[in-house]
This record gives C-alpha cells, sequence and structure tokens, in this order.
C-alpha cells in the first residue's frame, strides 16, 4: 500500500473517533488531521506518531505559514549541527523570506539588547551571542503556542473549547529559560514530561509536554518545548471572564476560530509594516 493511501486510512480513522475540529469551538465538522506541533519542527521533518488532532481545513491552512517561521526559529541553534541540518535551515528559510521578506533584519538586537545580554550573562555561555525575538517570531511562537494549548487540552480532556472560552499563550526564549527558571507554582501541579512516541523512536530533544487539567476539563495548563529555543505555556479557560487580568503581561489570547486567521494576520502586519 502507497504512503498516500496509508496516510488517507489512518486520517480516516481518527476522523471516525473526533469528527469535530478541536480548534474553532465544537461546532464544525473536522476534515484532516493536523499534526501538532507540526513536521517542521522536527529535523528532517521526522515526526514519530501522535498528537493528530481533528481539524477542518481552515484551521489546519490557516497556520501554515506560521508554522514554518515556528520550525525555523526552533532550529536556530543550527550552528551547532550538521551540514545537512545547516542545509535544511537555509531551505526552511527560504521558504520563510517568500512570504516574509527580511524576516532575518528582525534577528538583529539593539545596542541596548546587547548590554542587557552581556550585563546578564557575561561569559558565562561561552560564544554565544544575543538575538532579537522580533514581530514575525512573535506571531509564530504565539500562535503554536494556542494550537498546542487547544490540542493538548482536547486531548488529555476529550472536550473542546467552547466559543466563550480561550487559550492565553506565552514563551519563553533559552536565554530566559537560563536566567529565569519556571516559577515553582506554575509546575507543582504538572503531569511528568511526556513525548510522542513510536516504538523506541520519541520526540525526545525535539518536543516534550507537561500537562494539568481541572476535574472538569473546563481549566488547563501545558508547558511545552520546541527543540533548544522555545518554552511555550498555554492556558485554557471555559468562561473567558475566568482568565485573570494580571496574567497578560507577555501574552497572547486566542479565541475557538482564531487560528483561522494567524496567516493572514501575520502577513498584513508584516507587509503593512
Amino acid at each position: 500500500m502507497g504512503q498516500a493511501k496509508v496516510k488517507q486510512r489512518l486520517t480516516e480513522r481518527l476522523l471516525a473517533k473526533h469528527p469535530i475540529c478541536c480548534f474553532c469551538g465544537g461546532s464544525t465538522q473536522a476534515t484532516s488531521a493536523d499534526h501538532v506541533p507540526p513536521r517542521i519542527i522536527f529535523w528532517g521533518k521526522r515526526r514519530p506518531q501522535g498528537l493528530e488532532m481533528p481539524a477542518c481545513h481552515a484551521c489546519n491552512q490557516g497556520t501554515r505559514k506560521l508554522d514554518q517561521v515556528a520550525g525555523l526559529f526552533a532550529r536556530i541553534t543550527v550552528v551547532d549541527k550538521s551540514d545537512q541540518d545547516q542545509q535544511e535551515f537555509g531551505e526552511i528559510a527560504k521558504s520563510v523570506s517568500q512570504c516574509f521578506l527580511g524576516w532575518a533584519k528582525e534577528l538583529i538586537p539593539s545596542p541596548g539588547q546587547r548590554d542587557e545580554f552581556q550585563e546578564a550573562f557575561g561569559s558565562a555561555i561561552g560564544d554565544a551571542q544575543p538575538g532579537n525575538i522580533g514581530p514575525l517570531a512573535q506571531d509564530a511562537m504565539y500562535t503554536i503556542g494556542a494550537k498546542l494549548g487547544f490540542a493538548l487540552h482536547y486531548h488529555h480532556t476529550g472536550r473542546i473549547v467552547p466559543p466563550g472560552g480561550l487559550v492565553e499563550t506565552r514563551f519563553r526564549t533559552n536565554a530566559e529559560i537560563y536566567l529565569h527558571a519556571l516559577p515553582p507554582e506554575l509546575v507543582q501541579d504538572l503531569e511528568p514530561v511526556a513525548v510522542l512516541a513510536q516504538g523506541e523512536w520519541t520526540s525526545d530533544g525535539h518536543f516534550g509536554y507537561r500537562s494539568a487539567s481541572s476535574p472538569d476539563g473546563t481549566l488547563g495548563l501545558y508547558v511545552a518545548h520546541l527543540g533548544r529555543g522555545f518554552i511555550t505555556v498555554s492556558s485554557v479557560v471555559f468562561d473567558a471572564t475566568e482568565m485573570p487580568t494580571t496574567t497578560t503581561g507577555k501574552a497572547r489570547r486566542f479565541h475557538p476560530g482564531d487560528l483561522q486567521h494567524a496567516d493572514a494576520v501575520a502577513l498584513a502586519r508584516y507587509q503593512t509594516n
């Protein structure tokens, strides 16, 4: 049986068990299997099976361009990689440039950011250099964090975030993780790290996450790492009024259905600027 037919059968089995899109509120028929996180996050795009989520066409396709950006930034430690990995990084960068020309300029830190980096770390991390996390990288990481929130909550509770709910997502870079460990009160109730696994092949080193949810499935918290570069923190509530306003400092909120427009919003902002 060809690979395409195998993929089709796996999708059919998924949709038979999970017929409703888990990203847009619980009323839209799912038509595809959306891999969360996407294959582009993984070196060689080699991703173990697991977390194939039911999605409608609009939710599946609405983040494709930002998925590529997230895959690019998750590989930002490419200098430590092989020639083949360097080539893969270059190919993804070229693809990102087709939509977001000049994206690399966002990486250049200001003099003030360089000074802050030097003051914070000095020689503690060798030859590492600071990089700026600009608007495009922020769009990508907030979006993938939101998608993880919707998907992981459905995976662990069987409940779809309703129209009145939301996912609030934050992220941290490797430098921030090094400087500021995640607060104990955030992680004390989380389950041990879970990874994708296909036999002895796992996503360890590429992707892993910890989860916690309320007994009734109306609240959830999911902390995931993407490569060496980022940690995302996704908070889920079924009643948007229950999300404390004090948590929105460096965060972005996504309501069911918002992911359908994520690429379009990023493109409009980027091309306007």
